[in-house]
C-alpha cells in the first residue's frame, strides 16, 4: 500500500505549537496544510508588510518608520539614520530631506520616501486589499519568501492571508482599519 502525506492528519491539544508542526513538516519537505491555528502570524513577509502598513498609516510615527528603515526591507544602517537625524530631518516619510545629507544616503532615502509616498497613495486610491496586494509586490515580498527552504508553503500562506483579506473586505472600509 502506499502511502501519502494526505493519508495523514497531525491533530493536537491546542494551537499553541501549530507553527513549530509546520515548520519541522516545511523543513522535511513533506507538504501540509495548517488549519485551524495562527500559522500566518509565523509567515514573516506578512510581519514585514504589517510593520510597513503600520509606518504608511501612521506617517507621524517616528518609532514605526524608523523600524522598517532599519529593518530588512530597507536595510539602513544606524549610521545612515543618525547622519539624517543629524542634519535636521524628521522620522517621517512626508518630511523634507536635510541639505547636508551624503549625496548617496540622500538618494537612498529619497528613493524610500517616494515609494512609501506612493503607497499612501495606494491606499486612499485603491480598496484596501488590492493596495496591501500592489504594496506587498512592490517590497518583493511573495518572491522573497519563495526563496527560502519551503517557500511554496510561505508564499502559500501569503495567497491565503489575502484570499481572507478579500473575503473580509466588506467590512473593512480602509486599510487603517486593519
Amino acid at each position: 500500500v502506499e502511502v501519502t502525506p494526505g493519508d495523514f492528519m497531525i491533530v493536537t491539544w491546542g494551537k499553541k505549537q501549530l507553527a513549530q508542526y509546520a515548520r519541522k513538516l516545511q523543513d522535511l519537505g513533506i507538504p501540509h496544510e495548517v488549519t485551524g491555528g495562527s500559522a500566518l502570524e509565523q509567515v514573516r513577509e506578512l510581519k514585514l508588510l504589517a510593520d510597513c502598513l503600520q509606518a504608511i498609516t501612521q506617517p507621524e510615527n517616528p518609532v514605526a518608520l524608523v523600524a522598517i528603515l532599519r529593518g530588512e526591507l530597507f536595510g539602513f544602517s544606524d549610521e545612515e539614520l543618525y547622519a539624517y537625524r543629524r542634519g535636521g530631518g524628521r522620522f517621517s516619510y512626508r518630511a523634507r530631506l536635510p541639505d547636508d545629507l551624503e549625496e548617496e544616503v540622500a538618494q537612498r532615502f529619497e528613493a524610500v520616501f517616494k515609494r512609501l509616498q506612493q503607497y499612501a497613495t495606494w491606499l486612499r486610491q485603491l480598496p484596501p486589499v488590492p493596495a496591501m496586494e500592489r504594496i506587498a509586490i512592490d517590497l518583493g515580498l511573495p518572491h522573497r519568501s519563495l526563496v527560502q527552504a519551503g517557500g511554496d508553503v510561505q508564499a502559500g500562506s501569503i495567497a491565503k492571508a489575502f484570499q481572507m483579506l478579500r473575503a473580509a473586505q466588506v467590512d473593512l472600509p480602509s486599510a487603517v482599519d486593519l
